[in-house]
């Protein structure tokens, strides 16, 4: 009778059982390990796939440039309150992070600032983005709310981290930042109806502020400002002109856009600006331009029954010449003679910006305009310049004849945004910032980082557990049914 329990092992058994033990055991350490290891890398190296149609969270060429060109260190510091972290920026930080080792990332929660006494400007009651240098002399901040574009419902419906970001480490490499100065206290255009033009004005990376010189406790600066005045109705104080004219001597950069008249759409009624502005009229003179005291119209006989003070303009900018621009209620605009203007830097050079095309004419405002038809004799028939940019050594002064161009009906019409777009980069005394389109919302977003391999990996692995059970059954019955 044999005895099958007492049996000895075959030296080919053993090994099986070895090698069985092995592999389990090798394959449960490799599964511990991993999820020790991978939500460590991922958080270092941002890890994650980006599964977004729009790409919300891969970096962008020009930015990869701008990240690899680096050459000394960016410190980017999210603060922010436990439990209201943004999981974007969040991600979009770490990116940044990720593609050079130049780029240091920090997120702090509001009231830490205790335990990093190196890092003297951040404010623990100021959630939000922070950017520096090493030595923290040139400092950008952004809220959270600043990296969106949000609809009128108040909905966020692009994400626009990239831009800003890219920007403000541009600016910290080239050691400035581009501004808008919007001159205020003499009747301006108020900022709640420029929206559309701050929007231009902050997809390009321009930091925008109001500016007086009542008010304001900077000087304006030739090096990083752009001053811009919206329809001024009153005219300058002395002392404001003589700031102004200090700064455009310096090489400072100056758009003004002026107004003659204003039609109001719902009554039907057209408005005739009277006052005169002397001091801006001189600025204008000291670089051969001159507003004239007229009104445009159309004289195509398909504007007949529609607003006549509506015009279709050229823009004579670099590359911008098929397109096309409309304003309305605006004014002839004269370039002067050198030997008009003795006050006149021999070396000021002018050229036109905006040309009317077709058939219009002028109107004087010295008396009330009732007719919209054009009158022999009185009326100018042409073309008028409305547009010109003066260039004077380093300084440089656009002039405008109508404001509505930058109002939030007029700007979104594409030859429009384009015009201001290429005619804000001219007047930029530093490299325009990179630009980069926000990217839409349409989509939830979706990240495939190391917490979800983690699950990933586990889930893989019940399910490759029975299958490997059952393969090395299978193994095992077939070798013992061959001997």
């Amino acid at each position: 009778m044999s005895k099958k329990n007492g049996a000895k092992r075959s030296p080919r058994a053993w090994s099986a059982d070895l090698g069985g033990r092995f592999f389990w055991g090798a394959l449960a350490v490799v599964l511990i390990a991993a999820n020790l290891i991978l939500p460590a890398l991922e958080k270092k190296h941002a890890w994650k796939v980006d599964l977004t149609c729009n790409g919300v969270y891969t970096l962008s060429t020009p930015s990869e440039q701008i990240l690899q060109n680096l050459s000394e260190d960016i410190y980017l510091y999210m603060v922010y309150s436990p439990g209201n972290e943004d999981a974007r920026i969040e991600q979009m930080l770490r990116e940044y992070g990720a593609a050079s080792p130049y780029v240091h990332v920090m997120s702090i929660p509001v009231g830490m600032r205790q335990l990093l006494p190196d890092i003297s400007l951040l404010s623990t009651e100021k959630e939000g983005i922070w950017i520096t240098n090493q030595a923290q002399t040139l400092v950008q901040y952004f809220s959270q709310e600043d990296m969106y574009l949000w609809d009128e419902a108040g909905q966020a419906v692009a994400f626009k981290a990239e831009a800003k970001l890219t920007a403000a480490i541009q600016g910290i490499v080239q050691g400035a930042f581009c501004n808008v100065r919007l001159l205020v206290g003499h009747g301006e255009t108020a900022e709640r109806d420029l929206q559309s033009f701050l929007q231009l004005l902050d997809m390009g990376n321009y930091q925008v502020a109001e500016w007086s010189l009542a008010s304001s406790t900077k000087a304006l600066d030739p090096k990083t400002d752009i001053l811009v005045a919206v329809s001024p109705k009153a005219d300058l104080e002395h002392s404001e002109y003589e700031a102004i004219a200090q700064f455009m001597q310096a090489g400072g950069r100056v758009l003004l856009l002026f107004d003659r008249a204003s039609f109001n759409t719902t009554q039907g009624v057209l408005q005739v600006y009277s006052t005169s502005l002397p001091l801006f009229s001189e600025l204008l003179w000291q670089y051969r331009m001159q507003v004239n005291d007229d009104l445009l119209f159309s004289g195509d006989v398909r504007t007949i029954n529609l607003r006549r003070t509506s015009l279709r303009v050229r823009p004579m900018l670099a590359g911008m010449q098929e397109s096309e621009v409309i304003i309305n209620e605006a004014a002839s605009l004269d370039i002067l003679d050198v030997e008009d203007v003795a006050d006149a830097g021999a070396d000021t050079q002018v050229s036109p910006l905006l040309v009317t095309e077709g058939v219009c004419f002028a109107k004087g405002l010295a008396q009330k305009v009732e007719d919209f038809n054009f009158q022999q004799g009185t009326d100018t028939k042409g073309r008028f310049v409305v547009g010109a940019l003066a260039v004077q050594g380093d300084s440089r002064l656009a002039v405008l004849t109508d404001s509505l161009m930058v109002g939030d009906e007029t700007i979104g019409i594409s030859g429009n945004w384009a015009f201001f777009e290429g005619l804000l980069e001219e007047l930029s005394p530093l490299t325009p910032a990179v630009s980069i389109e926000g990217k839409a919302l349409s989509v939830p977003h979706r990240l495939l980082g190391g917490r979800t391999m983690q699950v990933l990996l586990w889930s893989l692995a019940f399910l490759l557990l029975p299958m490997g059970v059952v393969f090395a059954g299978w193994r095992l019955r077939t070798r013992k049914w061959r001997k």
